[in-house]
């Protein structure tokens, strides 16, 4: 249960300190040499969603799934009373 409290707020510390980044704008002149600029492999959801955030949101859903997991088990463990 533990284990769960700190994968989630883990998680959430770390969605919340890497927000997405949106980098993009317009570039008034043209480059001065002949060669043409284009950012090959780069990825255009990685401005979205850093590793970091991934990682928290991953986190997030394993914690609370281990918390799910752990109320069910505790909610199965239940006896009934005797009659």
């Amino acid at each position: 249960m533990s284990l769960g409290v700190v994968l989630v707020l883990g998680g959430a510390l770390l969605v919340v300190s890497n927000p997405p980044t949106l980098t993009f704008g317009w570039f008034a002149c043209a480059p001065l040499s002949e060669e043409t600029y284009a950012p090959l492999g780069e990825n255009p959801w990685s401005s979205l969603f850093p590793p970091a955030a991934i990682a928290g949101w991953v986190s997030l859903l394993v914690g609370l799934l281990l918390w799910a997991f752990c109320a069910g088990w505790l909610v199965g463990r239940r006896r009934r009373p005797a009659d």
